[in-house]
């Protein structure tokens, strides 16, 4: 990819699942509001319609909920496993390189707060879209 001008950018695979949950947060988030418009705007006949449409999206939409639900149950688990050798390693560090393994569990500690603020904000989304 290099020999031809090009840029590869690479992503960890949590950052890449994560960031794919957003994503289709967002577009059922705008589907839905489409099909709330469309069924605000158009006459009885097709309101029936519509409103199948908008089941179908909010069933779709709490099975992705039990989905990142699931997912930050997981995410909770392995950030606990590596928070735990963290302090293992702090534990065991020679004083001199204590400082390093502490920021990095800093470092780990707001990663794991941005994912899950990431995934909390993509529940709230569905939720109030089910719910109204």
């Amino acid at each position: 990819m290099k020999d031809v001008g090009g840029v590869v950018f690479r992503k960890l695979r949590v950052d890449a699942i994560d960031e794919q949950v957003v994503a289709e947060m967002e577009a059922f988030d705008r589907e839905m509001d489409a099909l709330e418009e469309e069924f605000q705007q158009t006459n009885d006949e097709a309101k029936a319609a519509i409103q199948t449409k908008i089941s179908a999206l909010e069933s779709t939409m709490a099975e992705k909920r039990g989905k990142i639900e699931s997912r930050l149950e997981t995410m909770d688990k392995e950030f606990d496993a590596r928070l735990d050798a963290i302090d293992e390693q702090i534990e065991n560090a020679a004083e001199t390189s204590k400082e390093k393994f502490e920021n990095r569990r800093t470092e780990i500690e707001a990663d794991r707060q941005e994912r899950r603020e990431k995934l909390a904000n993509s529940l709230r989304k569905i939720a109030q879209k089910i719910e109204t």
